[in-house]
């Protein structure tokens, strides 16, 4: 069994009154299949990015000029988590629960 993840950047959100169009929320979908038996979970969030920085912050990328890559960068540590959320979903969905024996 072999659990497969696919990543997606639904949205970007950018500052309110910036010129720079700088990303301050990132909206990520990870949808994840066990290819044994085609279960399929999905999850999503929206993480908020550091600005704090502005334009000056190192590594910053103009809007105009971002990939999707770029952006997944940032939200790594989200990503991951969602990932290990959806592979435990679906390695266990099959546990129910049982009321207590007492």
């Amino acid at each position: 069994m072999a659990i497969i993840h696919t990543e997606k950047v639904k949205e970007l959100y950018i500052l309110e009154n910036n010129s720079d169009n700088i990303v301050a929320k990132v909206e990520i979908n990870i949808s994840s299949v066990d290819d044994s038996n085609s279960d399929t979970v999905t999850s999503q969030d929206l993480v908020e990015i550091d600005t704090s920085g502005g334009k000056e912050a190192s590594g910053f990328i103009a809007y105009e000029s971002l990939t999707e890559n770029d952006v997944l960068k940032w939200v790594e540590a989200k990503r991951n988590i969602l990932k290990t959320i959806n592979t435990y979903r679906l390695t266990n969905q099959k546990v129910i629960q049982k009321n207590l024996p007492w």
